[in-house]
C-alpha cells in the first residue's frame, strides 16, 4: 500500500507514517474465490493503519504498527517532547462526502499498549497546515469557522490553534480581513508565528508574538510572498521565502532577521530572462 502521511520523531530515530490497512493474503484468496475478477467499489474504501518505524540499526529496520483508524490520514506531525501523534483525516474514498470525516486526533505514544486516537475536535470544517507551537498547542489553517456549531460555513482562509490538554480553540490575527495563505514558527514559536496574509492581489508578511498581541505587518517590499520557512539553531534564526512581483520574477531569497525584509539577499537566479524582456507593467489593484 503506498504511503500518504509521515513524520519524524523530534526526540528518537523513530519515523511514523501512514497507509491503507493492509489485508492478509488469507483474506485475498477467499476474496477472489467468491467474487472472481468482479471489483466491490465501496468495500475498497477502508482507513489506515499509523506504523512506526525505529532506524538506529539500519541494517535491521523494525517496523511496527501503532494504530489502526477508519478514516484515511491526511497529515501527520509528532510533538516536540514525542509524547503524542496528532493526525488530521479525511474519507476513505477521498470524495468529500461528509464533514464529521474530516477532523484531528491524538494518540498517546506514552501507552505501552495500543494507543486509542482521542478526538481533539468536532466541527464542521477540513484542518489542513498542522504544526506544534509547543508540546501541548497545535496551529492550523481552514476555510471556514471552526466555532460555528450551526454546520458547515465557508470563509477566507484562517488561523486557530488548539490547546491538546483541554480542547480550548483561539483564533490567531482575529482583526485581519484578508486570508491567511501561510504560516511558519518565528523562532520555534519564542517570538510568536509569521503569517503570509493577502489583501486584494498583494500577500504580505506579518507576525503576532501571541494571540493576546496585535498583528503587525512587516516593512517589505510589494508584491506576493510564497512558501515561507524557518529555522533556529543555536540561537542563530534563518528565514526563506519566495517572492515575486511586477517587476520581479519569482527566486528564493533568505534572511536572518525579520525586521530587515528589505535586505534578504537573492540565492536564485532562475528566471532572470524575465528581467531582460520589455513585459507589460501592471499596478496593484486598490
Amino acid at each position: 500500500e503506498p504511503i500518504h502521511a509521515f513524520t519524524w520523531s523530534n526526540t528518537n530515530t523513530c519515523l511514523y507514517f501512514a497507509s491503507r490497512t493492509q489485508l492478509s493474503n488469507e483474506y485475498y484468496k477467499a476474496y477472489n474465490e467468491q467474487w472472481n475478477d468482479v471489483v466491490e467499489y465501496r468495500d475498497n474504501e477502508r482507513g489506515d493503519t499509523i506504523y512506526r518505524i525505529d532506524i538506529t540499526d539500519l541494517s535491521r529496520v523494525q517496523i511496527e504498527p501503532v494504530v489502526n483508524i477508519s478514516l484515511r490520514v491526511l497529515e501527520l506531525i509528532c510533538a516536540p517532547d514525542g509524547k503524542h501523534l496528532v493526525f488530521s483525516t479525511g474519507a476513505p474514498s477521498q470524495q468529500t462526502e461528509s464533514m464529521d470525516d474530516y477532523e484531528i486526533f491524538s494518540c498517546d505514544l506514552t501507552n505501552s499498549s495500543s494507543p486509542t486516537p482521542v478526538l481533539l475536535m468536532k466541527n464542521h470544517v477540513s484542518e489542513q497546515n498542522l504544526k506544534w507551537l509547543n508540546n501541548d498547542t497545535i496551529l492550523f489553517t481552514v476555510e471556514g469557522d471552526v466555532l460555528n456549531e450551526s454546520g458547515y460555513h465557508e470563509n477566507q482562509e484562517r488561523l486557530y490553534s488548539l490547546n491538546s490538554t483541554n480542547g480550548h480553540v483561539d483564533r490567531w490575527a482575529d482583526q485581519f480581513s484578508g486570508t491567511v495563505k501561510d504560516f511558519a514558527l518565528l523562532e520555534e514559536g519564542r517570538k510568536g508565528i509569521i503569517i503570509l496574509g493577502q489583501l486584494n492581489t498583494e500577500i504580505q508578511i506579518y507576525t503576532q508574538e501571541s494571540i493576546h498581541h496585535p498583528l503587525i505587518k512587516r516593512t517589505g517590499w510589494n508584491g506576493t510572498y510564497e512558501n515561507i520557512v524557518t529555522n533556529f539553531v543555536n540561537n542563530k534564526s534563518t528565514i526563506a521565502f519566495i517572492h515575486s512581483s511586477f517587476d520581479a520574477p519569482q527566486e528564493i531569497y533568505f534572511t536572518n532577521t525579520i525586521d530587515h525584509l528589505t535586505s534578504a539577499k537573492k540565492v536564485t537566479n532562475e528566471n532572470k530572462l524575465f528581467t531582460k524582456r520589455n513585459l507589460p507593467k501592471g499596478t496593484k489593484y486598490r
